[in-house]
């Protein structure tokens, strides 16, 4: 089944200030983010991974766009780090889509 459709964004819940909801651009509630990080940097990860997890459906498509032009490019000739590349990204593709 595929994801819901990008973008996806941070809605505001007035509820409760330690926490968000990740909605898809038609309005479907994707996931509640609750703050429990603790320490002096707490504040910049947890708005760090909001933003990670609001990226996830572009960061997807990315990764699918970057993994076309690999293997075209690399159908010519192996190169060890494009390889690698490839590999990545095919990794990170399942583990998105599994």
């Amino acid at each position: 089944m595929p994801h819901s459709p990008a973008p996806w964004r941070l809605a505001d819940c007035d509820q409760d200030i330690s926490r968000d909801i990740v909605e898809s651009s038609d309005g479907d509630r994707i996931a509640i983010l609750c703050e429990h990080d603790t320490g002096e940097d707490a504040w910049e990860r947890d708005g760090a991974n909001k933003r990670l997890i609001v990226a996830a459906p572009d960061l997807l498509e990315a990764c699918k766009s970057a993994l076309r032009v690999l293997r075209c490019h690399c159908a010519n000739g192996d190169d060890g780090q494009e390889y690698q590349a490839i590999q990545k990204l095919v990794g990170a593709i399942a583990l998105a889509t599994i």
